[in-house]
């Protein structure tokens, strides 16, 4: 196994062929445009998490794998299974 790879908004996420697994938790408008990338990308497994909060722009949770209610939600349950 190997160990993940952090990719994010702030440094370089574009694949190069190197990415082939990702999972990918949002929580605003322009994560809706990260989601829709992932299924474009033809990736092997992708799991697009809609972080919610009353902020949400409409359409995160059903545009989502998986639904969670808030980022300590996200942190305790979600990374600490990684």
């Amino acid at each position: 196994m190997k160990r993940a790879q952090l990719i994010s908004s702030g440094n370089d996420s574009r694949n190069s062929g190197r990415v082939k697994r990702a999972l990918y938790a949002g929580d605003d408008t322009t994560d809706l445009d990260a989601f829709r990338c992932l299924t474009a990308a033809a990736l092997e497994v992708v799991v697009r998490v809609a972080v919610v909060s009353p902020e949400a722009p409409p359409g995160l949770e059903s545009d989502a794998d998986v639904v969670v209610p808030g980022s300590a939600i996200f942190r305790e349950e979600v990374l600490r299974g990684l």
